[in-house]
């Protein structure tokens, strides 16, 4: 089943790629330019998985995932940020961290665990 990333990046050259590296792997990409336009998009496409920059225009990818976090309907929603900053600060909730320039081959193999972990089944304990 093909599954749905959000990406939110608002350097064209790096969102075309890692558009372009994720439908070659079989996932359906919405790609958006910044935090306002992420977040309404996570409200109302309800992606797989979240693949966000940090240091944005308007809302930053930290208030953003913040915000998300926030909703109980997206509590469970796999979460990787990538920035040119080399740590991701406090308070940030994500399941992945990438240091710009990343090696793509790494990217891939973190969104493919996630999002096979994200479509696993849940198993309640003794059932």
């Amino acid at each position: 089943m093909r599954q749905t990333v959000l990406l939110v990046e608002d350097e064209p050259g790096i969102a075309g790629l890692l558009r372009d590296v994720l439908e070659d792997q079989g996932d359906a990409v919405l790609v958006a330019t910044d935090g306002v336009t992420g977040l309404r998009r996570v409200r109302t496409e309800h992606p797989d998985l979240l693949l966000s920059n940090i240091q944005m225009p308007q809302m930053s990818g930290a208030e953003m995932v913040r915000a998300i976090r926030a909703e109980s309907a997206f509590d469970s929603m796999p979460i990787i940020l990538m920035s040119a900053a080399a740590t991701l600060g406090e308070g940030v909730p994500s399941d992945g961290f990438f240091e710009k320039p990343f090696p793509l081959d790494a990217l891939i193999a973190t969104v493919a665990r996630l999002l096979d972990l994200a479509r696993a089944p849940v198993h309640s304990p003794g059932g």
